[in-house]
């Protein structure tokens, strides 16, 4: 069996309601485009940077003589 691919990918669809979130947080305070557009932005982009950071993995390359149990 397969994996399932989610698409758009939970980081996107987050980053998605984020913000729109944010753009009618800001807009119901009254703040104008061009500010909500620059806190959008650089809220996102922050957001983007700190999931990447948790995205790590490892392989460990396994002698081929190894036995199943031993692996």
């Amino acid at each position: 069996m397969g994996d399932v691919l989610e698409f758009p990918s939970q980081q996107a669809q987050g980053l998605a309601f984020l913000d729109r979130q944010l753009r009618e947080l800001l807009t119901a305070k009254g703040a104008d485009e061009q500010l909500v557009d620059f806190a959008a932005r650089q809220l996102t982009k922050m957001y983007a940077q700190l999931s990447e950071s948790e995205q790590y993995g490892f392989t460990v390359d396994l002698p081929a003589k190894l036995s199943e149990e031993e692996r």
